[in-house]
């Protein structure tokens, strides 16, 4: 990586902060990665899947055998990036001299093509999708290091960006990191992720390491594109991004177009992942997913396990999207029942974790009702809470009536609003809520029940003494 790239992400390390390090459990799955995606998967399904699971990993340990041919004679259409990976194509002599690892032949294990071969492929890239060429350029080097450390901050750092959006009511996310490129113009450091990932998986989309790598490309693209992570572009038309603090930076390309390229880039990806990688390989990825979701779990780290589920939901799609669905969809049956539950558990790790980061609200000052509205007001709150319940805070003494649109003469019901304080764990939270009554013939009935006011977030963690 040229030097301003490694000062740019040194940086970026600190602005990360030491969530990434302390992340390191992320480990098993992020910073862990050549270890994790490359050990065979040792773990079993059940007896029928295993002998399928660990042939489609041992596919992956070639030998030298299989290395490049001496032709580099390919020139296809625009679209013929999908089948680059069968060319068997060599580095040029230039990449060779600039790159110590374009002569290395050995296929390396859990992959099917060699360096040599992958950079071979690199350098036919098509320019209008994979723009930082040629790759051994040394301003160009960092968007080619799939197993460098920047892509691992960058993906720490938008994972955590898509905890907070995907939240019930969620906002979008602002991601503003840019690295300076050359002649003074910058690029998002996500296209470092998508760049060195995407381009992995098309050099060698059959390998276990390549398509797990993959997988995260695909959540970082896909948390842009569904603008749940929203680019610091004030417009994304033009060559220029405004930043938090009022300047401005020259942009390398519009962000329309950007968007547009890693779109075309990323549907190309997902073709040769539902056409070419190996069914099996995928359920492996599956399998081993699961299983380090248990450990985390079991380590009660939260924000491991919603990455991780949230991977396993992109490769769970794979399988069942795959062109050898029908044939081999026996191989599912156990990993899905076990996904069954991981993928209904999501949004409760979301709330969690936010839970758990969140700074605490403040306690709001409280009003007198009457003794009755009280008791009914915590006899309803402990229906809701049971032994969580600490105590109810009114908000209001008097009733609000809500009448028929039709009929304003008619009154519904009548409610006041109320804040309930519930202990979760080691914190304490509270729920706006309203207390309600029924009515008939203009007076309240007696008939109470309590339900989510109105208000966002309806749920925060609250400073209570």
């Amino acid at each position: 990586m040229n030097q301003t790239l490694t000062k740019a992400f040194m940086a970026l390390a600190l602005v990360v902060g030491a969530s990434v390090p302390a992340n390191a459990q992320f480990g098993s799955l992020i910073n862990k990665a050549k270890k994790a995606v490359k050990d065979k998967v040792e773990q079993k399904i059940n007896q029928t899947t295993n002998q399928t699971i660990n042939q489609a990993v041992d596919q992956t340990n070639v030998t030298e055998e299989n290395t490049a041919t001496e032709s580099n004679d390919y020139s296809g259409p625009y679209s013929g990036i999908e089948t680059l990976y069968k060319q068997n194509l060599n580095p040029s002599s230039a990449a060779v001299s600039a790159d110590p690892k374009a002569s290395v032949t050995t296929v390396e294990k859990n992959y099917t093509k060699s360096p040599a071969q992958m950079r071979g492929v690199w350098e036919k890239l098509d320019t209008k999708l994979f723009p930082y060429q040629p790759y051994y350029d040394e301003a160009n080097k960092g968007f080619y290091d799939s197993d460098g450390e920047a892509p691992v901050i960058i993906y720490a750092q938008i994972c955590r960006l898509l905890a907070e959006a995907e939240m019930p009511f969620g906002k979008p996310a602002l991601f503003a990191e840019f690295v300076k490129y050359k002649d003074d113009l910058h690029i998002p450091t996500v296209d470092v992720l998508l760049c060195s990932y995407y381009a992995e998986f098309i050099a060698d989309p059959q390998s276990y390491v390549a398509y797990n790598h993959f997988v995260r490309a695909r959540i970082a693209h896909e948390g842009f594109t569904s603008d749940r992570i929203k680019l610091n572009v004030k417009d994304p038309g033009k060559y220029a991004a405004t930043m938090g603090d009022g300047t401005t930076i020259n942009l390398f390309e519009k962000e329309y177009d950007r968007i547009a390229r890693w779109r075309n880039v990323n549907r190309m990806a997902e073709s040769l992942a539902l056409e070419v990688t190996p069914f099996n390989m995928i359920a492996a990825a599956a399998d081993n997913a699961m299983k380090r979701y248990k450990k985390s779990e079991e380590s009660g780290n939260t924000q491991q396990m919603i990455i991780t589920s949230r991977e396993l939901q992109a490769i769970m799609d794979d399988l069942v999207h795959h062109d050898q669905y029908e044939k081999q969809k026996d191989i599912c049956t156990p990993l899905m029942r076990q996904y069954e539950p991981i993928k209904d558990k999501y949004r409760s790790l979301l709330q969690e974790n936010h839970d758990a980061s969140a700074p605490a609200a403040t306690m709001a000052k409280g009003v007198n009702v009457s003794a009755t509205i009280k008791s009914k007001a915590d006899a309803e709150a402990r229906k809701q809470w049971g032994n969580g319940f600490v105590k109810s805070v009114f908000l209001t003494s008097q009733w609000k009536q809500f009448k028929n649109s039709k009929y304003p003469y008619q009154v519904l019901h009548q409610s006041m609003d109320v804040d309930f304080i519930v202990k979760e764990g080691n914190n304490y939270f509270v729920y706006h809520w309203v207390l309600k009554e029924g009515v008939s013939g203009g007076k309240g009935t007696g008939t109470y029940s309590i339900m989510a006011r109105m208000k966002q977030p309806t749920k925060e963690k609250v400073n209570y003494k």
